[in-house]
């Protein structure tokens, strides 16, 4: 069933609330240790008003993409203040890899122990997670992997959940030692309803905690130790476990094969 554990320690938030014109942006770091503060780190902060090549690379740096799809730098644009991730078809007779992917990379693994990292992002309504996470050579951090909508009913509340999880898998895949966590939505509000702020704060080397729009909904004590520099990663998969894969119609419907990111912030404990 899912989890609801939105009772948090909202006091031990800073957040800090910029009005744009008629747009609200909500930047929200935890409260740093005493005698610390909170710094940018520019290479892993980016506002997607254009694609910043001294940043971001618009591929997986060592994999084609989960099957039935493969990446393909075009499923990204940058428009409109937004970066946009979208589905396509490769194959309308959805053969092999029939589907075509985004995925977007930071140029560098940039991600380290202690700092802290969010986007805002409204999901794709498809039946394929929408997704933000960091990767090293053995270690990983989802901080979602949020479906819009799915094909398998008994999955149906995943529509409504922010999924994450940490991997660690210093011996390969095999051996993997995953922390999967479900955070319901406050009032069963659905994944695509809105633009939604998740972050992640990679406290220390087994300490991983998780927020959404500026609260605290969760931690995880990792697989294993935690001190490799991560790539940060912005892409769409299709799986095939529970939620199921989306139809052809849907990958080509434009009104649902998108995801929209207005911003990334990540700033580093000094």
């Amino acid at each position: 069933m899912p989890v609801n554990i939105l009772q948090t320690r909202f006091h031990q938030i800073v957040v800090v609330v910029f009005v744009l014109g008629n747009s609200m942006r909500i930047f929200a770091q935890p409260s740093p240790p005493a005698g610390q503060h909170w710094e940018v780190v520019p290479a892993l902060t980016d506002d997607f008003h254009a694609f910043d090549a001294s940043k971001w690379q618009l591929e997986h740096p060592s994999w084609n993409g989960r099957s039935p799809s493969t990446f393909s730098p075009e499923n990204v644009r940058f428009t409109n203040g937004l970066m946009q991730l979208q589905l396509t078809l490769a194959d309308t007779n959805q053969s092999a890899n029939w589907i075509h992917a985004p995925c977007v990379t930071s140029l560098a693994k940039a991600f380290t122990v202690g700092m802290y990292s969010e986007t805002c992002v409204k999901v794709a309504d498809l039946s394929a997670p929408t997704s933000f996470w960091m990767q090293g050579e053995y270690s990983e951090i989802d901080v979602i992997e949020n479906f819009g909508t799915v094909k398998n009913e008994a999955f149906r509340h995943v529509e409504t959940s922010m999924m994450s999880n940490t991997h660690y898998f210093t011996n390969g895949w095999a051996t993997d030692i995953a922390t999967s966590m479900e955070f319901t939505n406050l009032n069963q509000e659905r994944n695509t309803a809105r633009f939604f702020t998740y972050g992640v704060w990679w406290k220390n080397n087994r300490t991983v905690i998780f927020y959404r729009d500026g609260l605290e909904v969760g931690q995880v004590t990792t697989g294993g130790v935690f001190k490799e520099p991560m790539y940060l990663f912005f892409d769409m998969e299709p799986m095939s476990w529970g939620p199921g894969i989306p139809n052809a119609s849907d990958v080509a419907d434009i009104r649902k094969n998108t995801s929209s990111y207005r911003w990334v912030h990540t700033w580093m404990l000094q």
